[in-house]
């Protein structure tokens, strides 16, 4: 159609109606551009088609007398258009309707093979490109303090990662990460959550349209448990395949484990950590270059229908051999080939080419041509005369090999007769960029893998290949083999230099139908680039897994579509018809597989070597986007091991055997992570590796047996399809223990190890003696049978069931002492009561709980069958203590204790004992270390599975924290299935990954009886034998390259790309390393959070979590008016008073200084004024001054508060040994800045300041220079990433008090609120305040006085009246010898105070000197230089800072200047009262 003439013309066709020129370029209707965009044709094509149906329109044969007469007027113009119309949807229909394979045609015509063009658009795959850090240990947990009020308030905080786990679901990623968000608090009501749209990832914000793609989980609350379960969780989706968390199907599941089968550990015992390798982290191999392997030129149909113009078919003939080849065709003169008799084609006879044509009919699979490249030696040794090509056997380290790049190319009249035929231009230039390419890349250093050994260039004969520079300069590159240890076959292949490199007939050989012989294959030892991953344990891990990224595909670019060529007879036959059959092309990717193996060594040893596991691992793929899978490996003990991922190449690939190798195929896709029981699509296998012993793989995906579904893809062929493979599946040969059902209950136990305190002893109604003897008796059996000596003790265990329930129990280790026996009875010795202690604990216990501990017919180490105290000796429950009783029948005795100490949140265990009795194990009746087996028949649905388990017996510790022991000295370990018996009890209907599970009630006598009424166990099918196995193969009548899926290089490397031309196929993008923990993970008292997150479009780096919270830890609340300050009437709730959270910091003894300083919120008066802070609470609130952000950092708590009370307009003080913060400018008690006469407290002067004390020492000039502040702090708004702002405040221009006169750019100093100050005005204050201090504050003062009538503290106003008497030239003067007095001043008659220096003297005195008509009498005053003193009185304010107490009752003040007013009002109240004298700019 593309090639159809313009509608700009008149048609003058045969037996056409010829019309006038028109032009058709009318406007498209929109049904017609969606026909457009339907079959895919350009809008010109489109034009051209309905000009052509027009057209055909106006003519009307004589064969169509059936259709009506179309008269000329309004109704026929109608007609015609509908004609129209109808005509084009006709056209539209025809070409959407599919076409025959070979359409034959009468009379010659052309024939159009399909063409096939892919998806070129993919849904993408979604990996994380980073994972986050886990939090350094030690670090400090952060306090999250602050509450969003009136728009003011809230913080961003960014909680720490303290466990992850990533997981691989084929097209995505999804990661598993829990947070600490800081400590509880006060209560049990712990950080109240985020909304949904204020949790961040990077600047992303979680979102409920999204909500399948991650589960977020929050527990503000871990006094009692501390962890996360399903049931916390808050926002997304969990339990299914498809939501956000597919891990947790219920409430009470464990939403943070890391499973690891056999190690028989609880959740809380395994740790987790995910980490992205930095280095060493690719492998494969890329960047195939041809070692001989043939080129050949795309495949086409070259049609040479029968004519009479033999030359023209020569010449189609001569274009059909460069493509397919002569296909063997010998001469009939002298019965031999065109390569035999060494003859160009273009040379052939016209009637040789026409033999070729006719006999050939395109029979063969095409020409290979040479690569004119190659390895050519392997140390001395070539290919033999005659072989294209030759493997090498046992390759040894050392070894050379000689790579050859020849400057030939085929001659350009090779394929040309008469100045006509087919061009070689095409060939010679592909073949010459991929010999540059060969030769850039092979430099001298460079590494490169040959077979699976590794080799090295040494030398090359030329510094760069250059074609252009003669036939002669012809690049030779050595190669020295360094590595074979990763080879599974130890073998390489070189090629003939004659035949294959450089060969004489300008190609290697034609490839016929079955014959491959006369070429070098794809899988022919290419020479690849390679990268080999390694991955070493950081630390001994129990389990690691391994998460791989793959994008394996391959791609074909116009490669002709083999799939939809005729078969050489039908090729002959449309000839003989004189059609043209054109061939179709294919663009479109297709499967690839590529292979790898792993080696695997303990790295904690020097010399242990890696060992590989058998298995191929295989990952296949069609289309060019990332594949996500993962492999789990466990040993039998943590081990610190080194993992290396090798690849395996295509050419190692064609040296193994058809059907002796085991692939695991990765196919790992959350859709199959599990199946309807519950069990993923696992693999799960062990191997036997030296140093290491057993280590268990597990991966999703299936087992294939033999290579044969590897090799090919059908596009490669002609006539080709899919035979699809067959499994017929036998017994289970191997399962594994899974887990415990039901999920465990969580509880409180008392604390092992604890003493229980005696409250008394107890007894039926009326008894007053022989309680304990009896009580004992029961407990420790008769004192005098017992060898211990009166006087010593002995120890005793009783399991205790409290209330008559099996779940609260107790294990008790008595401590009794042997004492004489009470008169009435027959016992001459009897038991005293030492101490218990708790060895074992069931659950629901609580701290100062009183319990009950008895014997008799109330008694506690029985739930059921109690019976009273018997007198008759053969009885059961004969006690001799209850015999004679002198107070009437005793019928039980016992004692009172009182629980003293809990643990919180512990797995009540005993359900895998428990089960094991039910199971057919029963009692332990042998030492331990025995083993025991059992047979069992277990059903699952319609399956049933005979199995022999196997247990050995273990004896348990005095000591159980878990209670798990119900107070036995010996239990079994967890069975394992040594056998499964394959008969008729077997179904033959298992697949791996199916689960069983056995599910038993808990018998009455059951010694592990717990809370548990029922309790089971599941086992996981690991492993399946097969009857037999057919894989899915692929049959066709031609083969055009055979093993396309697998090889790293192809015959047609101008059309195939292959994902690892230019880079390895696969990446480990994170490593899951679990670790046993020494002791169970407990996070009480903290907030926690977790998240499990789906890669998508939006989140594609594991950024640290963020979130926004408007309310932080609860506190107990100081402002006396609760609902204004907090907005609500709680006592205890979160705070935005920085007095509220330094008296958190003073007195909680968990996060802040109360441990440590012995106080906490009941027990602080005399360490920390409540009042004082409850005082400047109020000064707060009603100022705005709120502090809002987290803690993070570890500090000096008084350098903390001490530094930030100035920013809340504060001085942290310590009064009476007291810590306390007040106001550090004049309040009013509601708590507004009084701008009134400052409040002096004490007014001192030289009456009551100690001679010689007082001392005053001014500010420096740098320190009260003017400046211009400027003050960072946070703007936040709800759900909102925070915003840094900046306000300026400076002195106003018309104002001398905040400036420095004649600067007019003032000094720029920063103050960073950011860490608590979220609100302008704030800062603001903060900026005047400071902005007064420079203005005004000159200088600071100390002096002591007496205690005595002191009513002061730090913080209080002080007023202190001052003389100074300064120096003043104009006042000196002089009195000689004659008393004459000589003055700078007139100094009239009177009496003057003087300070002077007699001439000749070493002392300087004041007196009071008499002077009269210019002299002095007294002689004291002779031979003096003096100078009048002038004393001027000061009274100014100071607030004091310290107070402390010396010696003999002295007080020590320290104070500071707070100026006044003459009024007595605070000039730095003033300033921050009122705005007029700044300038404040944003």
């Amino acid at each position: 159609m593309a090639k159809r003439d313009s509608v700009y013309r008149s048609y003058d066709a045969e037996g056409a109606v010829v019309i006038g020129a028109s032009v058709y370029d009318v406007p498209l209707l929109p049904y017609e551009r969606q026909l457009i965009a339907t079959i895919g044709i350009t809008e010109e094509e489109y034009r051209a088609f309905t000009a052509e149906v027009r057209r055909r329109g106006a003519v009307r044969p004589a064969a169509y007398d059936h259709i009506p007469d179309v008269q000329a007027g309004a109704t026929g113009t109608a007609i015609l258009i509908n004609l129209a119309i109808s005509l084009v949807l006709t056209g539209v229909s025809y070409l959407l309707t599919p076409k025959p394979k070979m359409p034959r045609a009468q009379g010659g015509g052309v024939t159009d093979l399909g063409s096939i063009t892919g998806a070129n658009r993919f849904t993408p795959s979604r990996g994380f490109e980073t994972l986050a850090e886990l939090a350094d240990y030690a670090s400090p947990i952060p306090l999250i303090f602050g509450l969003y009020k009136d728009d003011i308030g809230g913080m961003l905080v960014t909680p720490k990662l303290i466990w992850s786990r990533m997981f691989s679901h084929g097209t995505m990623q999804r990661a598993k990460l829990m947070f600490v968000v800081g400590e509880q608090g006060v209560g049990n009501t712990g950080i109240q959550p985020p909304e949904l749209e204020g949790i961040f990832l990077g600047n992303n914000a979680l979102d409920a349209v999204f909500k399948d793609l991650f589960a977020f989980y929050w527990r503000a609350d871990s006094s009692e448990q501390f962890r996360i379960r399903g049931t916390n969780k808050i926002y997304g989706t969990r339990g299914k395949a498809h939501r956000g968390d597919p891990d947790v199907p219920n409430d009470n599941s464990d939403a943070f484990v890391f499973p690891v089968s056999g190690a028989d550990k609880e959740a809380s015992e395994i740790f987790c950590h995910a980490y992205t390798p930095s280095n060493n982290a690719s492998f494969g191999v890329y960047g195939a270059i041809a070692n001989g392997t043939s080129y050949r030129v795309n495949y086409q149909l070259i049609s040479i229908p029968r004519g009479p113009d033999k030359k023209a078919r020569a010449i189609r003939t001569l274009e059909r051999i460069k493509i397919v080849g002569d296909s063997g065709v010998k001469s009939g003169d002298n019965g031999l080939t065109l390569q035999q008799e060494n003859l160009d084609p273009g040379n052939a006879s016209t009637d040789r080419l026409n033999e070729i044509r006719r006999k050939g009919d395109h029979a063969g699979a095409g020409r290979n041509y040479s690569p004119r490249m190659g390895l050519v030696r392997y140390n001395d040794e070539t290919v033999p005369d005659g072989n294209f090509r030759k493997t090498i056997d046992n390759v040894k380290v050392g070894d050379t090999a000689l790579f050859v790049i020849k400057n030939t190319s085929i001659r350009k009249n090779f394929y040309i007769k008469g100045g006509k035929g087919a061009s070689v231009d095409d060939i010679n230039s592909s073949v010459e960029s991929f010999q540059l390419e060969a030769d850039s890349a092979m430099q001298t250093g460079e590494h490169f893998e040959i077979g699976g050994s590794l080799w090295k260039v040494v030398s090359r004969t030329l510094q760069m290949f250059d074609p252009l520079k003669g036939k002669n300069r012809s690049q030779e590159i050595t190669l020295e083999c360094v590595d074979i240890s990763l080879s599974r076959s130890k073998k390489i292949g070189i090629v003939s230099e004659p035949l294959v490199v450089n060969p004489s007939t300008e190609f290697i050989g034609d490839s016929g139908v079955g014959d491959t012989s006369k070429g070098v294959g794809e899988g022919f030892f290419p020479i690849t680039k390679v990268e080999v991953a390694t991955i070493k344990n950081n630390r001994p891990a129990i389990s690691t897994e391994i998460g791989l990224k793959s994008t394996v595909f391959q791609r074909l670019n116009g490669l002709c579509n083999f799939q939809s060529l005729p078969t050489p007879k039908e090729l002959e036959e449309s000839e003989k018809d004189e059609m043209q059959t054109n061939s179709g092309t294919i663009s479109a990717s297709i499967m690839r597989s590529s292979m790898f193996r792993i080696f695997i060594r303990d790295a904690s040893s020097d010399t242990s070597e890696f060992n590989p596991l058998p298995q191929l691992f295989v990952v296949r793929g069609q289309t060019p986007i990332a594949q996500y899978n993962s492999i789990k490996f466990t040993t039998d003990q943590p081990r610190e091991l080194e993992y290396k991922f090798v690849p395996f190449s295509g050419s190692e690939f064609s040296r193994l055997d058809d059907n002796t190798p085991e692939f695991i195929r990765l196919s790992q896709s959350i859709s199959t992570d599990q199946n309807e029981n519950g069990a993923g699509n696992f693999i799960e296998f062990a191997e036997q590796l030296p140093g290491i012993n057993k280590i268990k793989i597990e991966v999703n995906g299936d087992r294939v047996f033999g290579k044969i579904g590897f090799k090919s893809n059908k596009e490669f062929t002609r006539g080709g399809r899919t035979v699809s493979g067959e499994e017929t599946l036998s017994y289970p040969t191997a399962a594994a223990f899974v887990a415990v059902t039901p999920e465990p209950d969580i509880g409180t136990i008392a604390e092992i190890g604890s003493q229980l305190k005696k409250e008394g002893n107890i007894s039926n109604p009326g008894i007053t003696k022989g309680k304990i003897a009896a009580f004992f008796y029961k407990i420790a059996g008769s004192a005098d049978d017992n060898g211990v000596n009166v006087g010593s003790n002995a120890t005793f265990k009783s399991v205790e069931y409290i209330g008559g329930s099996h779940s609260s129990w107790l294990h008790l280790k008595w401590t009794l002492r042997k004492i004489n026996a009470v008169d009435y009875s027959s016992e001459s010795t009897a038991w005293k009561f030492i101490s218990v202690k708790v060895i074992g604990s069931g659950g629901g216990f609580s701290d100062g709980q009183k319990i009950e501990v008895k014997r008799g017919s109330e008694a506690t180490n029985v739930v059921t069958g109690q019976a009273d105290y018997s007198t008759d000796p053969n009885s059961e429950n004969y006690n001799p203590f209850a015999v004679n009783h002198p107070d009437g029948t005793l019928s039980f005795s016992g004692m009172r204790l009182r629980i003293n100490g809990v643990t919180k949140n512990v797995t009540l265990g005993a359900r895998l004992q428990a089960w094991m009795y039910e199971v057919g194990f029963g009692a332990v009746d042998r030492p331990p270390n025995d083993s025991k087996t059992i047979t069992r028949t277990f059903t699952q649905g319609d399956k049933s599975i005979r199995v022999k388990l196997t247990s050995s017996v273990v004896s348990f510790p005095d000591v159980e924290s878990a209670g798990t022991t119900v107070g036995n000295e010996f239990g079994w370990l967890a069975p394992q299935i040594t056998e499964i018996v394959q008969d008729d009890s077997t179904s033959k209907t298992w697949n791996v990954g199916d689960t069983f599970s056995s599910r038993r009630a808990v018998s009455a006598d059951n010694p592990f009886k717990t809370g548990y009424s029922h309790v089971g166990a599941t086992y996981k099918i690991t492993d399946v034998s097969y009857e037999s196995t057919v894989p899915p193969v692929i049959e066709a009548e031609l083969f055009f390259a055979e093993q396309t899926q697998i090889s790293d290089i192809s015959f047609y490397r101008d059309f195939v790309d292959k994902s690892n031309n230019t880079k390895p196929e696969h990446e480990i993008v994170y490593i899951n390393e679990a670790q046993i923990n020494d002791s169970k993970a407990e996070m009480s008292n903290l907030t926690i959070a977790g998240l499990s997150l789906k890669a998508s479009r939006n989140f594609t780096a594991l950024d640290q979590m963020r979130c926004w919270l408007g309310k932080g830890l609860p506190v107990e609340r100081l402002h006396p008016s609760l609902r204004r300050a907090y907005g609500d009437i709680n006592t205890v709730g979160p705070s935005n008073l920085f007095t509220d959270l330094v008296y958190f910091l003073l007195t909680d003894q968990r996060a802040g200084a109360g441990g440590l300083l012995g106080v906490n919120e009941k027990r602080n008066d005399y360490l920390v004024d409540k009042q004082d802070l409850i005082n400047t609470s109020k000064f707060l609130e009603h100022q705005k001054l709120f502090f809002n952000g987290p803690i993070v950092e570890r500090t000096n708590l008084r350098q903390f508060i001490s530094e930030l009370a100035p920013y809340f307009l504060c001085n942290f003080i310590i009064s009476d040994g007291k810590f306390s913060v007040k106001p550090a400018i004049p309040v009013t008690k509601g708590g507004e800045i009084d701008t009134g006469a400052v409040n002096v407290k004490q007014i001192f002067t030289g009456g009551n300041i100690l001679e010689d004390s007082y001392k005053l020492e001014y500010l420096g000039a740098e320190e009260r220079r003017a400046f211009r502040a400027v003050v960072r702090y946070r703007q936040e708004r709800k759900n909102r990433l925070p915003e840094e702002q900046i306000v300026i405040v400076k002195g106003a221009d018309d104002t001398d008090d905040f400036t420095s006169p004649g600067v007019d750019l003032l000094p720029e100093e920063q103050f960073d609120l950011t860490q608590f100050c979220t609100s302008k005005d704030h800062a603001i204050k903060v900026a005047k305040y400071f902005l007064a201090l420079r203005a005004y504050v000159t200088h600071t003062i100390s002096f002591s006085t007496t205690a005595e009538g002191l009513s002061i503290g730090a913080g209080s106003y002080i007023k202190v009246i001052t003389e100074a008497s300064p120096y003043n030239a104009a006042n000196t003067g002089t009195v000689n010898s004659s008393g004459v007095v000589t003055s700078v001043v007139d100094m009239p008659d009177g009496s003057y105070l003087v300070t002077f220096f007699k001439v000749g003297g070493d002392d300087i005195d004041t007196k009071r000197m008499q002077v009269s008509n210019g002299k002095v009498e007294d002689s004291t005053f002779y031979n003096i230089v003096f100078t009048v003193e002038d004393t001027t009185v000061s009274e100014n304010i100071y607030i004091v800072e310290q107070l402390t107490f010396s010696q003999d009752g002295i007080v020590d003040i320290v104070a500071s200047e707070h100026p006044c007013n003459p009024d007595g009002t605070s000039k730095i109240a003033a300033a921050v009262s009122d705005d007029s004298a700044f300038s404040i700019d944003s």
